[in-house]
């Protein structure tokens, strides 16, 4: 047998292998179980989104900043009466526990969503277009030892992930 099949036969024997393991990494995620993580949350913003004529809101988006995490970690979150009701004594820059659950999805990929805020339940729709997570960590930068900017990085990076793991993607 010469070289060059050797090196073919290798080959083949790689990509087989990869094949195998990229099968029981999706395998294991979609075995996966969702779990559920606390933590402490600060509120950035809170905005009612439709009001009766009584002046009750029906609807109300949500912004938090996770306190614990490294980075600038926001999370923007439309929620519906009940919650709007139940939420209704929080404040700007109030500072509360949130319990965020990180489950696969069907793609193979993780996903978080906050079920509670405060000891307000909160049931996330499934295709909610207005809420999103801005996960990123800055960095001031500098030319000849100035600062001129900063740049971000917005994917999860390790420090992140060990600290709040679900950013885990």
């Amino acid at each position: 047998m010469y070289l060059g099949a050797m090196h073919v036969r290798r080959s083949v024997l790689l990509l087989a292998r990869a094949t195998v393991a990229v099968g029981l990494a999706i395998a294991a995620s979609a075995c996966a179980k969702p779990k559920e993580y606390e933590t402490q949350v600060q509120v950035v913003r809170k905005v009612p989104v439709e009001r009766d004529t009584k002046g009750v809101a029906h609807a109300v988006d949500l912004e938090l900043a996770y306190v614990d995490c490294p980075g600038s970690q926001t999370e923007a979150l439309r929620a519906d009466e009940t919650f709007a009701t139940c939420v209704a004594g929080l404040r700007t820059g109030d500072r509360t526990k949130a319990t965020v659950r990180h489950r696969p999805r069907n793609d193979g990929r993780w996903e978080s969503v906050i079920v509670k805020v405060g000891g307000c339940d909160r049931v996330a729709e499934a295709d909610d277009p207005a809420s999103f997570t801005l996960a990123r960590e800055c960095t001031d930068l500098r030319v000849n030892g100035v600062v001129v900017g900063f740049e971000c990085n917005y994917l999860p990076e390790r420090a992140l992930v060990a600290k709040c793991p679900w950013f885990r993607r």
